[in-house]
């Protein structure tokens, strides 16, 4: 493949395939190596470190695993296609929307089925003080971490390296549109679906069934770094996937997948505010 003759969009996307590719490889790859451990060493409970259960986990849910991600991952598993000549319509906003929350609730019929549901997502927290303060924390880590790759130059190291920053299709899309209804259907998927979706899909999910067969720490970075690359764009990719390991602790933390909505849904809400009042000066 001759990389010099590739638009700038489809060097990303390989780029994104690979970070994509050598994470699945390292959590298989973690997965056995846990299994020998703990078959070598029956004491061993790294699983079972953290307030997120891996009670009623199994092989099957590997399955489910890949069944529930799929729609997320369709950008990375697919060829690059330049979303430069697609206009995004409502009709196509509200069924990209339908069918993540259609994922979300297999996850949650998946959860009830097997009698966890609500205890394995946390729905009703002993303690919600607790899980709000654990929120706001989370919230003030991300905004910390968001200065602190913004001092280190990430942005402009990378852009020095790909080009001109590029954003997500539907950032630029909101920036510009003029259509009211589109609008409010971009403000409530980003704002409200979105949050609730990703959440019980990777980290009321996915998390816990890569922890169930490695660690905390394997499943945090492995949903992260998933997390960030299924967003599409090279140059959000180290952010979206700290924010990823970040909301996978505050899952631990918490207890309560609440804690991951709210905070994912204030990070979005506070993002969409400053794209809809400072759009032309991001």
């Amino acid at each position: 493949m001759n990389l010099l003759a590739l638009s700038q969009g489809e060097f990303g996307h390989i780029i994104l395939q690979d970070i994509a590719l050598i994470c699945v490889i390292a959590v298989v790859l973690a997965g056995l190596i846990h299994g020998r451990l703990r078959k070598a060493s029956p004491n061993l409970q790294w699983n079972q470190i953290g307030k997120v259960s891996t009670v009623g986990l199994g092989p099957a849910d590997i399955v489910g695993c890949l069944l529930v991600t799929l729609p997320f991952s369709l950008s990375l598993v697919l060829p690059y296609q330049d979303p430069s000549g697609t206009d995004l319509t409502p009709m196509m906003l509200i069924a990209n929307f339908a069918i993540i929350s259609l994922m979300a609730g297999i996850v949650l019929v998946i959860y009830q089925q097997r009698g966890l549901l609500p205890d394995a997502l946390g729905l009703h927290p002993r303690h919600p003080v607790q899980v709000i303060t654990w929120t706001v924390v989370a919230y003030i880590a991300v905004y910390i971490l968001s200065i602190a790759l913004s001092y280190l130059g990430i942005e402009e190291w990378l852009s020095a390296r790909l080009g001109e920053q590029q954003n997500q299709q539907i950032v630029d899309e909101m920036i510009a549109s003029q259509e009211n209804q589109k609008l409010l259907i971009m403000i409530l998927g980003a704002c409200v679906i979105a949050p609730i979706a990703e959440e019980i899909v990777f980290r009321g999910y996915l998390y816990p069934v890569i922890k169930r067969y490695t660690e905390p720490v394997v499943a945090a970075i492995f949903t992260g770094v998933i997390f960030g690359a299924i967003h599409g764009q090279i140059w959000a990719v180290i952010p979206l996937s700290l924010f990823g390991i970040l909301l996978a602790i505050l899952y631990e933390k918490s207890g309560s997948i609440w804690a991951c909505i709210l905070c994912h849904g204030l990070f979005n809400t506070i993002n969409v505010f400053f794209m809809l009042t400072m759009g032309d000066q991001l």
